[in-house]
C-alpha cells in the first residue's frame, strides 16, 4: 500500500487539525494517536482522482472527535481492548 495524505477533521466543525502522510489510515472506531494528542475516529472520507482513466483514492479526510484514550485500554493486534 502506498503512502496517502490524510486530513485530520473535527467531527463538528470540519475545521481542519492536520495534514499527515499514512499508509494505512485508520477506520472508524479506531483511536488515532498524533503528537500526543488522542483521537476516536467517527468518520471516513475517500476523495477520488481521474488518473489513466481510472478512478484512485487521491486522499483521505479522517473525521475525529478529540478524546483521551481509557487508561486499561491496550493496543492488540488490529485493534484495542479494554480491560482484561
Amino acid at each position: 500500500m502506498k503512502v496517502m495524505l490524510v486530513e485530520i477533521r473535527h467531527i463538528k466543525s470540519e475545521h481542519l487539525i492536520n495534514r499527515v502522510d499514512l499508509e494505512n489510515p485508520p477506520q472508524p472506531g479506531r483511536w488515532f494517536i498524533l503528537k500526543d494528542q488522542s483521537f476516536l475516529v467517527m468518520q471516513r472520507r475517500h476523495r477520488y482522482a481521474l488518473r489513466n482513466g481510472r478512478y484512485v483514492i487521491a486522499s483521505v479526510a479522517l473525521m475525529v472527535k478529540p478524546q483521551v484514550r481509557p487508561v486499561d485500554a491496550t493496543q492488540w493486534r488490529h485493534g484495542w481492548v479494554i480491560g482484561d
